[in-house]
C-alpha cells in the first residue's frame, strides 16, 4: 500500500519499511549501475556472485527489483541468460509467515 506525501499528497513510490517487489520494479530508481555489474557478472562473469551489504541497504530490492526484471526482459528477448536464478526470502527460508 502507498503512503501519500505530505506536500503533495501524491502516492509515495516509497514501499516503507519492506523490500521493494518484483511489481514494483518501474518505482525502483538509482542503482541501474549495480544492477548492469551484477546482470554482467551472472552473464558473463562468475557462476556466483555474493552480495554482502548492512541490513536495511536494499538488497532485496535490488535483486527483485533491479536484477530480476532485467533478467526476465533478456530471457523473453532469447539473450543470454544464466539457466537458473534462485531468491528466497529471509523470512521464508527460516519459516516465519
Amino acid at each position: 500500500m502507498k503512503t501519500a506525501s505530505s506536500k503533495t499528497g501524491t502516492p509515495s513510490p516509497w514501499p516503507g519499511p519492506r523490500p521493494y517487489r518484483e511489481d514494483e520494479a518501474h518505482l525502483f530508481r538509482g542503482r541501474s549501475d549495480v544492477v548492469a555489474q551484477l546482470l554482467n557478472d551472472a552473464v558473463y562473469g562468475t557462476r556466483i556472485s555474493l552480495l554482502c551489504a548492512e541490513s536495511g541497504s536494499g538488497k532485496t530490492s535490488l535483486l527483485v527489483a533491479g536484477l530480476l526484471p532485467e533478467l526476465r526482459r533478456r530471457r523473453a528477448m532469447r539473450m543470454d541468460v544464466p539457466p537458473t536464478l534462485v531468491l528466497r526470502e529471509w523470512g521464508a527460508a527460516q519459516g516465519d509467515t
